[in-house]
């Protein structure tokens, strides 16, 4: 997937180019140039995390060098568990996510 800038799309990058710089030449922030859709159905309950995280990043790391590595990045970055507390009324769960890794 390439990138281009939010104040010029007409120059493209590739994601390992636009994490490297950070910004556009121009002071854009780079974007990518479409976004992927996702339905529940392409997901298991029982995905851990690396997993999802994964699955959704995949199309931004279409064609890059970086793309054989992305499986052990997730699973490196989202290696902390992910409490689910219930509410008061035991019928709302809330994900916990304020621990961080």
């Amino acid at each position: 997937m390439k990138f281009h800038s939010t104040r010029d799309d007409r120059s493209r990058v590739d994601l390992s180019s636009a994490l490297l710089a950070g910004l556009a030449a121009d002071g854009g922030l780079y974007v990518p140039e479409s976004l992927p859709s996702f339905r529940p159905a392409d997901f298991a309950a029982d995905d851990s995390l690396p997993a999802i995280a994964t699955r959704l990043l995949t199309p931004f790391f279409a064609g890059d060098a970086l793309a054989g590595e992305l499986g052990t990045i997730c699973s490196e970055a989202f290696d902390f568990p992910l409490p689910l507390k219930p509410l008061a009324d035991d019928e709302t769960w809330v994900l916990e996510l304020f621990h961080g890794p």
